[in-house]
Parts: structure tokens; sequence; C-alpha cells
């Protein structure tokens, strides 16, 4: 499931996490439901405008290690 991979990366990665994190993290679920799918390519392979779209996921990623206090000692 796509959400458990983006959860996994607020654990590991947390505010760390970037574009292409997401990215691979979305292509692992997407070979599994659609292996033909157009951008199940490397990231730098991207358009700007489709790597973009990666950008609510990071921001909510980010927003949710915080949440769960990354960085709080």
């Amino acid at each position: 499931d796509l959400a458990h991979l983006y959860l996994l990366l607020a654990m590991t990665k947390g505010s760390a996490t970037t574009l292409e994190d997401v990215h691979d993290a979305w292509a692992i679920w997407r070979n599994q439901t659609n292996p033909a799918h157009r951008s199940l390519i490397p990231f730098d392979a991207l358009s700007r405008e489709v790597q973009e779209l990666d950008r609510p996921y990071v921001v909510a990623i980010h927003a949710a290690a915080l949440l769960a206090g990354e960085g709080q000692q």
C-alpha cells in the first residue's frame, strides 16, 4: 500500500525526505499496480512538472515527521 511506503519515509527519513524519495516509493507501488505506467522512469528523467506532482506528499511527510516529534530532545 502506498500509504505504508510514505509512512516508512516519514519514519526513516522524516524531514529529510526528498521529491526523489517520494517518487521512488510511488514507483515501487505503481510497478505492482500498473507496470507499464509512463512515469516509471528515474526521477531525473521526469519533467519538472511531473516531479512537482510529488511536492504535496513531501510536504505531508515533513509535517507528519514534525508532529511525531522529530528533532525534539
